[in-house]
């Protein structure tokens, strides 16, 4: 009787490993675009190519919209405005 019980319990548990071996685990950025663009220029401007490399990597994920949200923030020179937009634009390589 303990044989069966015991065989029936490993049954149980391979068939629920299986099955949370099955359920996909991931994890999905469900933050707005709006919010990913504000949390990418909260991180500028970044001090060395690694971290360059990263926040322009998150960037292109972004999408059209979030470059299109960055470049529609960009101010002209000499206006009084500060912003950091300007900075995720890369116009030099930073060593």
């Amino acid at each position: 009787m303990d044989n069966i019980i015991r065989n029936t319990m490993k049954k149980i548990l391979i068939l629920a490993l299986l099955i949370l071996a099955s359920i996909p685990v991931y994890s999905q950025d469900k933050r707005s675009t709006g919010t990913r663009v504000a949390d990418l220029l909260a991180m500028m401007p970044v001090n060395n190519t690694p971290d360059l490399e990263k926040q322009m990597k998150e960037m292109t994920g972004l999408g059209p919209e979030g470059r299109k949200q960055i470049t529609g923030m960009i101010v002209p020179p000499g206006t009084g405005a500060v912003s950091y937009t300007h900075l995720t634009l890369p116009t030099k390589r930073i060593v």
